[in-house]
């Protein structure tokens, strides 16, 4: 709440406050009339603390500057904003709404009839699609965040509140600007957040807003969410990027399958195959209401009571049926819990998702003989396929039309025949029947609660966008033979297949050959120049030290010393990274202090501890070179100046961009199921069933986030504090970059300062301090197992080294002090 009392003031000498409509931690929002226009209007006030946040007014003047750039009925109109020349409190005003938002009508009505939750649903498309095409993402999208208002005549529209956490995509030829909200926390509300949104990839687009609205339905339609998070954030955070939903239909039999199709297709954890734009979504929608979307007050209704009676308790609240003439006092701007409803109560067991269930016309339910029973499938949903009509269910509102031939949708790499159906006129609807799968395992997650509230920072984040190979198909996660690579152990063909979920699969992909960047184009005369200066040790104030001495490409671009050694015999603090596949990392040195590597070609030039070298002593020394002076004006030939750090660093980056070691897990991903053994499966879903994915996923099996060293068992050596000798924040106290994993059988010593030479002790300790697991001697050989099949070829003739050029007349002497 404000800490002045506003009531019967005049705000900004334009807007007398008349009432308090809701109040929260960071402010209040009032109803106001404007004294000009007469307008009465809601105005959100930010408490003086708060206002002297930077962090905290940035969200509030984006709020503003998100919402204000879109021009829709389905977005609450931002009507001016400032700052109050008495108090000094920012405010925003806003369109007044009289309603209620969806999530007070789920407490008031409970789970919500199917049409009803898709006319919501389409509504909130139509508003997304004018937000997107505005380029900007809401990133908070939740039932709390729709609000229902009501207009003259009894209609209801559906509008988008609170564009706080929204995210403006800048201009393809701009440079994006760090996101204020990207460091620390997780952005928006973690039981609604899509899986990169939860992992804070830098790269999250609009289709996180679909997954969020998938979300909202899925509640909507059964009265809870797919994800809880009853064991802790971690565990929900795991949940979210690694487990798909739970079938709709197991918690809500009544509803009918092609609407429990939309919301799983929204929550398809890879977000290629979900809805591709809001648009979609809403075609989607509207092809099964063919009158629209529009919501009428009388629709404002409880599931009949008949299917009340069968919904589990702690998704049903007793119904309301009154409609609240005003918002409750909850200020729009507040974010509410993410802990979701509490598990379900004994007392009354629910139906069980095979009991079959009709829609009649009057919106009661009648039973049928049994169908088919419903199965838990693998990945949602597995197949869809017509049911005979006899013994389907008489569902109304649901119009099957036999002129619509079986569409085939592609859903995480399937294609999902189904029957197509539309909510008009109580008819016979087909029922679907799903194929069996194995159930798919519970990770031991990582306890991931620093991610928010206790501030140890567990941020998840993917930057680098590339042409990275398709994801794994089918036949890869589930061979039909055994796996018998080259160099596989004798007889290895006569054991029983291994299989791998492909849920298992669904976080990792291949590598990519090479990741470009729009800041440093590639191109063969800059390659070759940077494949020179990454062997030249004249870059070094001795000449003795070249970028390969400390990154030795023939050895998998790492020395194998527990800390390098740089100018004058002097060591570093920290184990040095290979430079191999480095392109696809988020963030470079196991602080992150860079984040490309172009930034970070420059670090060691200048580091006094290792090349200790000044840009006008590069640049010198370069220019007095014949062949170089050259070699620039081919690689930067619009350059009237080539020959400068920034260009060195960029070329040096160019040849780094395409140093990737691509292997036998590669291929396997990429569908060779012969690629690994029986033996090399088993230690990947032991690296799973471990928990390692929790931060080791994706092409690079990590450098993904960074993490706390010591999460739930503390780390013995506390003396090199991570992250927070960079930021000095206490959230970054022991946090370090996760390290790729990629040939991690030939890049020992490990950890950050190098002290551990045994792969197998790394697995152990590794677990044991990050996991809380203290693992047998047999599951941490298992893993490593797997390990040691990360690692990739060397691309021997890319980095052969070239001669390089003699030195000119004038070119500096090596200097040992």
């Amino acid at each position: 709440m404000t800490d002045i009392n506003l009531i019967n003031t005049t705000l900004d000498c334009r807007y007398l406050i008349l009432g308090l409509l809701g109040e929260g931690g960071m402010g209040a929002v009032y109803e106001a009339r404007h004294l000009g226009t007469g307008r009465r209007v809601a105005v959100k006030v930010i408490t003086s603390k708060l206002a002297q946040d930077e962090a905290v007014m940035a969200r509030f003047e984006r709020e503003a500057r998100a919402a204000g750039a879109i021009d829709s009925e389905h977005i609450a109109s931002v009507l001016d904003s400032g700052r109050d020349r008495a108090t000094g409190l920012p405010f925003l005003v806003m369109e007044l709404l009289s309603g209620e938002d969806v999530d007070q009508m789920l407490r008031r009505l409970g789970p919500l009839p199917p049409e009803l939750a898709l006319c919501i649903v389409g509504q909130a498309c139509m508003g997304l699609a004018k937000a997107h095409d505005a380029r900007v993402m809401h990133r908070d999208i939740k039932p709390a965040n729709l609000f229902l208002a009501r207009r003259d005549g009894g209609e209801i529209t559906v509008k988008l509140l609170d564009f706080g956490v929204a995210k403006i995509q800048a201009d393809e030829a701009s440079e994006i600007q760090p996101e204020l909200t990207a460091t620390t926390n997780l952005i928006g509300s973690p039981i609604y957040m899509s899986p990169e949104q939860a992992r804070n990839m830098k790269d999250v687009d609009y289709r996180t807003d679909l997954w969020s609205l998938g979300i909202v339905l899925y509640k909507m339609l059964t009265g809870r969410t797919p994800y809880r998070n009853s064991r802790g954030l971690g565990e929900l955070i795991v949940a979210i990027c690694s487990t798909p939903a739970p079938p709709l239909l197991h918690q809500a039999p009544w509803v009918p399958p092609e609407v429990a199709e939309i919301a799983h297709r929204a929550l398809q954890i890879d977000r290629n195959a979900r809805y591709q734009s809001a648009l979609e979504m809403m075609d989607a929608v509207r092809a099964l209401l063919p009158h629209g979307f529009s919501i009428r007050e009388e629709m404002l209704r409880p599931l009949p009571d008949s299917i009340q009676a069968d919904v589990p308790p702690s998704s049903v609240q007793r119904p309301n049926t009154e409609m609240p003439t005003r918002r409750p006092p909850t200020p729009a701007h507040t974010s509410r819990s993410w802990s979701d409803q509490g598990e379900p109560s004994p007392r009354r067991p629910p139906t069980p998702a095979h009991t079959p269930r009709s829609w009649s016309d009057q919106g009661e339910l009648a039973s049928r003989r049994p169908p088919t029973p419903v199965h838990t499938p693998r990945s949602w949903p597995e197949r869809v396929t017509p049911f005979s009509q006899q013994s389907g269910l008489a569902m109304s509102g649901l119009e099957h039309r036999p002129d619509m031939p079986p569409s085939s949708r592609t859903v995480a790499g399937t294609s999902v025949p189904f029957q197509r159906t539309v909510i008009a006129g109580g008819q016979v609807a087909p029922v679907a029947t799903r194929g069996r799968g194995r159930a798919a395992p519970i990770l031991a997650a990582a306890a991931l609660v620093a991610a928010t509230g206790a501030g140890v920072g567990a941020w998840l984040v993917q930057k680098t966008t590339a042409a990275a190979p398709p994801a794994a198909p089918a036949a890869a996660a589930a061979p039909a033979a055994a796996a018998v690579p080259q160099g596989a152990a004798p007889g290895a063909s006569a054991a029983p297949p291994v299989e791998i979920d492909p849920e298992r699969l669904a976080s990792f992909n291949p590598l990519p050959s090479v990741i470009t960047t729009s800041g440093n184009p590639l191109t063969e005369e800059k390659i070759q120049l940077g494949r020179m200066l990454y062997y030249e040790p004249r870059l070094s104030r001795n000449h003795d030290i070249s970028c390969n001495s400390c990154h030795p490409l023939d050895r998998y671009g790492a020395d194998g010393m527990k800390v390098s050694t740089g100018h004058a015999h002097q060591s570093g603090r920290r184990n040095t990274p290979s430079v191999y596949n480095a392109a696809g990392s988020f963030a470079l040195m196991w602080d992150g202090r860079f984040d490309t590597l172009e930034e970070q070609a420059s670090g060691p030039l200048m580091n006094p501890v290792e090349m200790a070298m000044t840009p006008v002593r590069i640049e010198a020394t370069l220019r007095s070179i014949p062949e170089y002076a050259k070699a620039f004006s081919r690689a930067f030939p619009n350059d009237p100046w080539p020959v400068t750090v920034a260009n060195a660093t960029k070329a040096i980056g160019a040849f780094e961009r395409k140093l990737f070691t691509r292997g036998r897990w590669d291929q396997f991903l990429e569908g060779n199921p012969d690629a690994l053994t029986n033996e090399e499966k088993e230690g990947f879903n032991a690296f799973v069933e471990v928990g390692c994915v929790t931060c080791h996923f994706g092409p690079h099996v990590g450098a993904t986030m960074f993490q706390k060293l010591g999460l739930v068992r503390s780390w013995p050596d506390t003396m090199d504090r991570g992250r927070f000798e960079i930021t000095k924040k206490p959230a970054d106290f022991m946090v370090f970059r996760v390290p790729s994993l990629r040939n991690v059988a030939h890049t020992a010593p490990y950890f950050h300062d190098g002290s551990i030479s045994s792969l197998q002790e790394a697995v152990r300790l590794m677990s044991k301090h990050q996991l809380g697991k203290d693992l047998s001697p047999a599951t941490v050989d298992q893993i490593v197992v797997w390990l040691k099949t990360l690692t990739g070829e060397i691309p021997s003739e890319y980095i052969a080294k070239p001669d390089l050029p003699e030195s000119g007349s004038n070119t500096p002497p090596p200097m040992a002090e």
